[in-house]
């Protein structure tokens, strides 16, 4: 049952315009990072002042810049996933065949597929951009130097420190019975406290348990892509553990949300 309500749930989400928006958004975002750098460093490049940088680095950072992005995106994309029930009394009908913890599970795995699909997505046009500008600047490209394992990895474990975001969403929507007021919270957590807190609390230790930092401990791990490793600064968790507490506190938010949705009035 729950494979078939996920199921159910992609195909009416793929449906609408706003993920394949969201998707060409990704593709042009990424390549804008990686085009600044290779035109604003071309001239070092040609001196060799600069030394060019192999495909493991054009994975890494289009895989890096996602969050930008991403988290808008998501708690727009959880929101919908629940907002739009309750406007369309859609989940009454589903709940007749599925219990609600069930249904719950299934929009989240929805919206943690759809992270990973975006993750792969922004990796493969990364890598396309890399691949053409370094044949622009030389005439030539090779495929050699990346860690294809850890590449596989890589977009699982930037999957989960993106899903305490799509969690918070299904919560807030939830909790607001309404699209639009689930988006706008989560939209004013995600862009607007994050960053704050981040930026006047930047060396308080709290910080470091938000989601956005979690998030960009993360992204350390990335360097293992190509065999290189970077030591992660004191402000930040070590990576692995980043991981570990962004899935407990995206289980902890899905936990409140079922507890919630289990004892709401889906008929009103």
């Amino acid at each position: 049952m729950l494979l078939s309500l996920v199921s159910i749930e992609w195909i009416r989400l793929m449906r609408r315009w706003l993920p394949w928006a969201a998707l060409l958004l990704c593709t042009v975002f990424s390549g804008l990072s990686l085009h600044n750098f290779y035109v604003l460093s071309a001239a070092d490049f040609a001196s060799g002042a600069v030394r060019l940088p192999g495909l493991s680095f054009d994975l890494a950072t289009a895989l890096d810049q996602t969050l930008v992005l991403g988290a808008p995106f998501i708690v727009v994309f959880g929101a919908v996933l629940i907002g739009d029930d309750f406007a369309q009394r859609t989940n009454q009908h589903w709940l007749i065949r599925a219990s609600r913890t069930t249904s719950l599970l299934a929009k989240f795995a929805t919206l943690a597929l759809l992270i990973l699909a975006w993750n792969s997505f922004t990796v493969l046009a990364g890598g396309a951009f890399g691949l053409g500008y370094k044949f622009w600047l030389t005439g030539a490209f090779n495929l050699a130097g990346v860690n294809w394992l850890q590449l596989l990895w890589a977009l699982f474990y930037m999957t989960i420190v993106c899903l305490p975001y799509g969690a918070l969403a299904l919560l807030l929507a939830l909790l607001t019975r309404s699209t639009f007021l689930g988006a706008a919270i989560g939209f004013g957590y995600a862009l607007v406290v994050e960053n704050l807190v981040g930026a006047v609390f930047a060396r308080v230790d709290l910080v470091r348990w938000l989601p956005r930092s979690l998030y960009l401990s993360a992204t350390y791990m990335l360097n293992h892509i190509g065999d290189r490793t970077v030591e992660v600064p004191a402000v930040l968790h070590q990576p692995l553990f980043a991981c570990l507490v962004a899935a407990a506190y995206a289980v902890v938010l899905l936990g409140f949300a079922i507890l919630w949705y289990r004892r709401q009035d889906v008929g009103g």
